[in-house]
């Protein structure tokens, strides 16, 4: 789950608000704490844990930083579906044990050496870091990958990393590609014929991993550096208007989502930027 997807559910906030918000001081750290609280508005019903927003519409949402990886745990079942997963999180999906969790004393959890009843497993219908199984007591959730957990404005990470999160090792991993709108219920609404040639998808999977990787800094250098003070806004609107989103569904049927601004030349996925070669420019007008 990818933080742009939370504040425009929850917020209706656009691009141009999350850019300009991207140009503040330790922006990373900032956003981590915003996102683990928006996401208590979209994911509900939730059980409530130390009594925490019992009589609230929305309750609270778990936040876990896992193995140098922020994670965001649900139960909504449109943003279970929307990620490839079941509408209810069972028993059954409980893999491999990783850890013991206790609460941070907020809306989150936190790792720990002793027994408790709260753990995390693997996801055992399809073993990947993008997914794992939190047990709350008697209630699972699923704790969706968010972003690598950053110290900096210009930590990033090479989008074939970010693919093997998902278990995408090799084209042979991706089952199709296809271009959506995000939808006021959680769901995608598909506006592109769905690529599953083969051929075409080794295409995308060669090329897109071969694009430098960029921290934020970087991109605000290389995009809007040297624009006069009173242009700014209307280019970053610009930028946002020229967003388009593709969904990469994985063979073992889990989704996540790559933005990419073509007139800009720029792709971006959980907190790193990709800018475009002619290739990866060439390969997306020919298919979207």
């Amino acid at each position: 789950m990818n933080e742009k997807d939370l504040f425009r559910a929850i917020n209706g906030a656009d691009d141009a608000q999350l850019l300009k918000s991207e140009k503040k001081p330790k922006r990373a750290l900032r956003w981590i704490a915003a996102c683990a609280a928006l996401i208590v508005l979209v994911c509900a019903p939730i059980v409530s844990r130390k009594g925490m927003f019992q009589d609230e519409a929305a309750a609270a949402i778990a936040a876990l930083e896992f193995q140098g990886a922020f994670y965001e745990a649900c139960d909504h079942p449109d943003v279970l579906t929307r990620y490839g997963l079941p509408r209810q999180i069972t028993a059954d999906m409980a893999g491999e044990h990783l850890a013991y969790l206790q609460s941070d004393g907020g809306a989150g959890y936190e790792e720990t050496a002793s027994v408790t009843d709260i753990e995390l497993y693997t996801y055992a219908p399809s073993p990947c870091r993008a997914v794992y199984v939190l047990r709350d007591g008697k209630n699972y959730m699923a704790a969706l990958f968010c972003n690598p957990y950053q110290f900096d404005t210009d930590t990033h990470m090479e989008l074939g990393e970010l693919f093997r999160i998902y278990g995408v090792e090799s084209a042979q991993d991706i089952a199709s590609i296809a271009e959506i709108k995000f939808s006021g219920d959680l769901l995608d609404k598909v506006i592109s014929p769905i690529i599953d040639d083969a051929e075409v998808i080794e295409d995308f999977y060669r090329i897109s991993t071969s694009q430098m990787s960029y921290g934020n800094d970087g991109f605000q250098e290389l995009t809007f550096d040297g624009i006069p003070e009173d242009e700014q806004v209307d280019v970053h609107q610009a930028f946002a208007d020229d967003n388009r989103t593709l969904r990469i569904e994985t063979t073992d049927g889990l989704r996540f989502y790559i933005d990419v601004h073509p007139n800009f030349g720029w792709m971006d996925m959980a907190l790193s930027y990709y800018k475009m070669d002619s290739q990866m420019s060439a390969w997306f007008s020919t298919y979207f």
